[in-house]
């Protein structure tokens, strides 16, 4: 795959996609689009955000300051697209997994709507949902994914302050999962993506199953450990690893495949003895992701590039296809 920094005069400005993904400590931002299997970039950004706790927005006051912050920003590094894709994470989502006999589209949709009924916190009206479903032994596998309405009007508000047109709501989770899928057509394998405060797991069985979990732990929770201070870190992370663990186990008595390796990715897998601890302590093998080092011939600067583990939800939005 190549990457070309587009600066033509002739460059049509209604292909470009504006893709965000909002983190508790970093914004980050890419400008460009996707076509016939080519990635082309014409901005890639990471700014820190000027709100302590942007997904406990609730006042007025707040969503101003972070619209406005952002319609500044991207008028000052000079944003031309209009039309925007953002991710959402956080323990706000509703992932729910079920199966359901193999029936007509119609009769598919309603029976989900039922299910979905039953397990909301909140009535199924105050919801955004959509569903994943893949062919399996005769049956339909289905993942749900929900969240509030008014939750996504908030990012809705947010985006309109800065004069873009939100087209596309995304699960963190489940664009990393295309972000990797862009380039690595492996059958199964498992992809965590460590944030601030949220990690984002998902776990894939090519055309059979798919599985998200958001896990409150993130890069803030390690502090300011040291290497060498295993006893610390192994206290702080013990969390993460029982929620990996849970996780591998669902998908295994789920699908009966063992998943042999967990990709990691986002600011937090850099941390230095992070990845040889989740190693030891879930007995599989980690290996870190950075969907920038796939771009060979390009104009990245090299220090965008070599911390492109920053940019892997923002980058899954840009390459969107399977989910």
């Amino acid at each position: 795959m190549g990457l070309v920094i587009l600066a033509s005069p002739f460059l049509k400005f209604m292909d470009l996609k504006v893709c965000i993904d909002i983190g508790s400590k970093f914004i980050k931002v890419i400008e460009g689009y996707e076509k016939k299997g080519k990635v082309f970039i014409r901005k890639i950004e990471k700014i820190e955000n000027p709100l302590e706790n942007f997904r406990k927005i609730s006042e007025e006051e707040e969503l101003e300051i972070l619209g406005n912050f952002l319609r500044d920003y991207f008028k000052k590094i000079d944003i031309k697209g209009k039309i925007c894709l953002f991710t959402v994470s956080g323990d706000d989502l509703v992932y729910h997994y079920f199966q359901l006999p193999d029936l007509p589209e119609e009769e598919l949709e309603n029976a989900i709507k039922l299910e979905a009924i039953q397990i909301m916190p909140e009535p199924v009206e105050n919801y955004d949902y959509d569903y994943i479903t893949f062919n399996f032994n005769g049956k339909k596998n289905i993942t749900l994914i929900a969240f509030p309405k008014r939750k996504t009007k908030i990012y809705l508000d947010i985006f309109l302050k800065c004069k873009l047109k939100p087209l596309i709501m995304e699960t963190s989770s489940s664009s990393i999962l295309n972000s990797f899928l862009f380039f690595r057509k492996e059958d199964s394998f498992a992809i965590l993506n460590i944030g601030n405060s949220i990690s984002n797991l998902s776990i894939y069985l090519k055309d059979k199953f798919v599985f998200f979990r958001d896990i409150i732990f993130g890069g803030k929770i390690m502090g300011d450990i040291e290497e060498t201070e295993r006893e610390a870190m192994n206290e702080k992370i013990g969390d993460l690893v029982e929620e990996i663990n849970i996780s591998l186990k669902y998908f295994e008595n789920h699908t009966e495949r063992k998943i042999e390796k967990i990709y990691i990715t986002g600011g937090g897998s850099i941390i230095h003895g992070l990845k040889k601890i989740l190693e030891e302590k879930t007995e599989t093998q980690f290996e870190i992701y950075n969907p920038l080092l796939y771009l060979k011939d390009n104009l990245i600067p090299l220090e965008i590039k070599e911390n492109g583990v920053f940019f892997t939800s923002a980058f899954g939005l840009l390459t969107r296809k399977i989910l």
